[in-house]
């Protein structure tokens, strides 16, 4: 046998073995392969994995796990500790056509939802005709009854929005829920971008992936127009560094060139809203929230929030600055006002919904309520008013297996009472996609699709990629809303030449705030901080004092090793005498090439 045929046969040997394990459940989507074997898309990059063989791919992972410990991707999962960010390294592969689907679908949706706030929060119209229940909208505490009087500007309450896609048996694809009020993950899914780009460099470069840079641009020239000024200052509104994912707010913030900051570096004077900086108060024109609607301002909404802007509200009313998402748009996120969407995009504008919900009965309704009280066992019920978390257990049925007949007999008596905050959904079977199982074999892993659609000049434009999650056990009909703390990065293939244009080149200004005395910059991720000299040592990143003011990062700087730092550092940073300081940290190497977007 030749040498070429010995490499071909050891080729397909490895190919193979990658799939021994990998063993789809009856009755479910599977991405990878169908009747006739493994789709034409994931050929190449079965290949290409097989290629690697297994100590390249045990290889890989490592230096993806590095790079995220790296620039310390954490995550702070409901009820325990910041805990590290998972990527496996097996991206999910969507075909051109079927993604054009999926983007008709889901801007069509956020249109809807949009003109949908517009309405509830003017005329009513949806009310007065008898579209929509009253008790739908007014029985909802996510309808806040001070910001009927803001004009939003342009009818934009939705710059940035998000909706979980799974798909079914027969392929078809189906909207699990809609995410309108501050919606998370797309700076982990860009991080997963980088990540997988640095660590795959030859089997990313192979393919005609589509970039997500040109969709942050869009989205941000659309943001910045909206502001008062030629130089419009805008930032990120974050909870603080104890939120689930603060480090997805400084990550984003950073990319966009925004400046991450909590409601107490910002104030409100003659209906204009300022943040604090050591050169004074510089007018803020935009503002992206990640705080919930009803925190925003102690004055007219939660009174005991401690996170909120006193007399945001009133500067918004003002039309002294906008808000993203707008103020009350976390009231189409409820569960209760899918049903009603088919209806309502007829309504709105004469078209059938092209991507269906999941099937759902809001239980406000006596026909509805029936139904879901008589089918409790065949249901996912769950109160619309419960939190939501991108990375906790997800929001299971009330109803199990474990359900006592003392805990059945009270759900009943909650859902005759309060039936405006309960809703039955039936339960959804995910499509199953492969994941590595160690370094040389791959799973079956039911997984979930969010995807992200912003305002642009150009309407509503979707975000080539999204953040894959996997469930967090292995039966794809179990509890299909929980979703693990293991993601992976969607690449979108093309069949057109698609464009190199990156932002992650273009140095961002920060801006240094007061807060408690204390001089800071805005806070970001440990490397994103940390200005590459270019005549160093590549491995040595220069760290000027403002930075190295922030306790995180000085932490971050600890855990990683400092070489020459300035003695009683702490002391002078607090003293305010840290932006005369510099230092040096080496990082360990991060090798490869440049990342993508």
């Amino acid at each position: 046998m030749s040498a070429l045929n010995t490499a071909e046969s050891e080729h397909a040997s490895r190919a193979a073995q990658l799939l021994e394990s990998y063993q789809p459940a009856a009755g479910v989507f599977d991405e990878l392969s169908d009747a006739g074997g493994v789709r034409p898309r994931w050929r190449d990059v079965l290949d290409a994995f097989a290629a690697m063989g297994p100590e390249g791919t045990r290889a890989a992972q490592d230096k993806a796990q590095r790079l995220l410990a790296e620039n310390g991707v954490t995550f702070i999962a409901q009820g325990e500790r910041s805990r590290p960010w998972h990527l496996d390294l097996f991206p999910l592969l969507m075909d051109p056509k079927e993604w054009a689907a999926i983007e008709l679908g889901v801007i069509q949706r956020a249109r809807l939802l949009n003109a949908l706030l517009v309405d509830l929060y003017g005329e009513q119209r949806v009310l007065k005709d008898k579209v929509l229940p009253p008790g739908l909208v007014f029985g909802n505490p996510q309808f806040l009854r001070p910001c009927a009087s803001i004009g939003v500007r342009d009818n934009l309450h939705l710059h940035f929005v998000a909706f979980d896609l799974g798909r079914s048996a027969d392929g078809r694809w189906w909207v699990l829920s809609d995410r309108t009020q501050a919606p998370s993950g797309a700076g982990y899914a860009l991080e997963n971008r980088v990540v997988s780009s640095q660590s795959l460099p030859e089997v990313f470069a192979e393919r005609n992936v589509r970039r997500l840079a040109s969709f942050f641009r869009s989205f941000t020239q659309r943001f910045l127009s909206l502001g008062n000024s030629d130089t419009p200052l805008a930032v990120f509104l974050s909870p603080g560094q104890a939120t689930q994912n603060y480090f997805e707010h400084a990550y984003l913030a950073r990319y966009l060139g925004f400046s991450v900051v909590e409601g107490s570096d910002l104030t409100v004077r003659d209906d204009r809203v300022y943040l604090k900086t050591v050169e004074g108060l510089k007018p803020v024109d935009l503002i992206m929230r990640r705080i919930s609607a009803e925190l925003c301002d102690p004055l007219e909404l939660r009174t005991d929030s401690m996170v909120g802007v006193p007399g945001l509200l009133q500067a918004a009313r003002a039309r002294k600055v906008v808000i993203g998402n707008a103020l009350g748009s976390g009231l189409v996120e409820s569960d209760a006002f899918l049903s009603f969407l088919p209806s309502l995009s007829r309504h709105f504008f004469d078209e059938d919904l092209t991507l269906p919900s999941v099937a759902t009965w809001w239980c406000g309704q006596p026909r509805e309520r029936d139904h879901v009280l008589q089918h409790l066992d065949d249901l996912v019920v769950h109160r619309i008013s419960s939190a939501w978390s991108l990375f906790g257990s997800g929001r299971g049925s009330l109803v199990s297996a474990e359900t006592t007949a003392e805990e059945r007999e009270r759900l009943v008596h909650a859902v005759e009472r309060a039936g405006h905050d309960f809703v039955g959904q039936e339960p959804a079977t995910l499509s199953v996609a492969p994941a590595w199982s160690g370094a040389s074999s791959l799973t079956a892993v039911p997984i979930t699709l969010r995807v992200y659609v912003a305002a642009t000049d150009k309407g509503y434009e979707v975000m080539p990629g999204g953040l894959t999650r996997l469930a967090v056990g292995l039966d794809p009909r179990a509890q299909w809303l929980e979703a693990g703390d293991v993601s992976k990065d969607t690449w979108v293939l093309s069949d057109q030449p698609v464009e190199q244009f990156s932002l992650l080149a273009q140095r961002q200004a920060s801006q240094r705030l007061h807060r408690g005395g204390h001089i800071l910059r805005d806070p970001i991720p440990q490397r994103a901080s940390l200005d590459r000299e270019q005549d160093v040592d590549p491995d040595v990143a220069a760290v000027d004092g403002d930075a190295l003011e922030h306790p995180d990062v000085l932490d971050r700087l600890a855990d990683l090793g400092v070489e020459h730092l300035p003695e009683r550092l702490p002391d002078l940073c607090l003293a305010g005498h840290g932006s005369s300081l510099r230092g040096r940290v080496r990082f360990p190497s991060a090798g490869g090439v440049p990342g993508g977007d």
